[in-house]
């Protein structure tokens, strides 16, 4: 019997010595498990001040694009009613343009009514230059003057 004795004392310091790598254990995975926890707690936290910051700077995106909307719908009622006033413009010029391609017409025969008249002149003018130059030849000629 003494030689279980000696085995009993080594299966008791065993289990003494398991009993305190069991603590040791349980003590580590109690730290692992509250380190754990704390890194998750900061996780998170750190993950909720992202998102927040994420969330806030979508608010302004989604403002700044509800502000280039309103530029845009101002700017596109701006050019609309730009193109109306040039078409209105387009439409007053071309009635002048005809308007005065209608006098431009009527000038036209005033023109050659005023070309006609002037070669009647003209001819009428050398006609008498004419009948001047005859007459004066013929008084001289004739000793008349």
């Amino acid at each position: 019997m003494n030689s279980n004795t000696p085995l009993e004392a080594d299966v008791a310091s065993i289990r003494t010595d398991l009993s305190h790598f069991r603590d040791e254990f349980r003590a580590v995975i109690a730290r692992i498990d509250h380190d754990i926890r704390t890194l998750a707690a900061r996780a998170e936290t750190g993950l909720q001040s992202a998102l927040a910051r994420i969330d806030e700077q979508f608010r302004e995106i989604r403002q700044d694009i509800r502000e280039l909307r309103a530029e845009c719908k101002s700017l596109r009622d701006k050019s609309d009613s730009l193109y109306e006033k040039i078409d209105a413009n387009h439409a007053s010029l071309n009635a002048k343009i005809d308007d005065m391609r209608a006098d431009m017409m009527e000038m036209r025969g005033s023109i050659a009514d005023l070309r006609a008249m002037q070669k009647a002149i003209l001819w009428l003018l050398g006609g008498l230059v004419t009948l001047a130059t005859l007459s004066i030849t013929a008084a001289k000629a004739f000793h008349w003057a």
